[in-house]
């Protein structure tokens, strides 16, 4: 980490502003085409070690019952299902990073536990830091990043066919995080 880059965020505990984040995700359907859907409620911490940004931390929380899939009720109420997400059982999607290394002056990867379906997988997420600003609502950091995950890892059981050998709804999962976080006050 340059000292540089060091000084562009400072340390303590930055809020993801979930007023101006995204987290969205993408299934083949069919084998023709994506279909997209985001989680409309999601918090989650970014620990800024300042003196060395490698020993920072990334705690995020999803409610997974309020996944929002091109207001379509009935894909909605199968992804919220026992068949995909099962939010009655787990309604929560957790993520607690474990280490992160840097790619290059602007790139990492982050590291982590993924709870989904009550099953933790490690995963690796590359995330770009897209630099701080300071506007009149204060300071604000942004982070973007892309991961598959494959459904079977977490025992999605829907794999339904349409015809034999060729899936409803493809095994991976596409994940794009678009994240602007915020200095919390010192307590």
């Amino acid at each position: 980490m340059t000292s540089a880059q060091a000084t562009q965020i400072a340390g303590g505990t930055w809020t993801i502003d979930t007023n101006h984040s995204l987290i969205e995700f993408a299934a083949r359907h069919n084998e023709i085409a994506y279909v997209k859907g985001r989680f409309r409620r999601f918090s989650g911490t970014i620990g800024v070690d300042e003196a060395d940004l490698m020993k920072s931390s990334v705690n995020l929380t999803i409610d997974a019952t309020s996944v929002d899939s091109q207001a379509v009720q009935g894909r909605e109420d199968l992804i919220n299902g026992a068949d995909m997400l099962d939010t009655t059982t787990f309604p929560e999607i957790t993520f607690k990073s474990k280490n992160i290394k840097q790619r290059d002056l602007n790139n990492f990867v982050v590291t982590g536990d993924l709870t989904m379906r009550g099953i933790t997988k490690e995963v690796q997420v590359p995330i770009a830091f897209n630099g701080v600003v300071t506007t009149r609502m204060g300071p604000a950091a942004g982070f973007s990043g892309n991961l598959v995950l494959k459904l079977s890892d977490f025992q999605v059981p829907f794999t339904r066919e349409f015809e034999p050998g060729r899936r409803v709804v493809g095994d991976d999962l596409k994940v794009e995080l678009q994240i602007e976080a915020k200095p919390q006050a010192p307590a």
